[in-house]
């Protein structure tokens, strides 16, 4: 049960360490999928070059730190975080996506 005297916000975002701009998607030699992350440290505004990527509209790019130390500043107290596995159907699209999580979700509170 929450308290009336804290208020919360819980998150979930596309995962800002492995969903960067400029990543890539590749096979290592075991046949496993694997990424490249370059330019994480760039803060940037980008488009998915995939028609039927999520990311038609434009998405801007922050570190994960961004995120966490914006909720710091502003009084939240991280309580859980989450970067979860992906489920069937997302790895049977996105074989990437059983290496590395591409989600990031948490739970944060407020005292008020």
């Amino acid at each position: 049960m929450f308290s009336h005297d804290t208020s919360w916000l819980a998150f979930a975002i596309g995962h800002p360490c492995f969903l960067v701009p400029d990543g890539g998607r590749h096979i290592i030699d075991d046949d496993r999928p694997a990424a490249v992350i370059t330019g994480y440290l760039d803060l940037l505004f980008g488009r998915s070059s995939n028609p039927e990527g999520v990311r038609r509209a434009g998405n801007h790019h922050r570190m994960l730190n961004s995120y966490l130390n914006s909720l710091a500043r502003a009084g939240f107290t991280l309580e859980q975080s989450s970067e979860p596995a992906a489920n069937e159907l997302l790895a049977s699209q996105q074989p990437f996506s059983t290496q590395v999580p591409i989600f990031f979700a948490a739970r944060v509170r407020k005292p008020l």
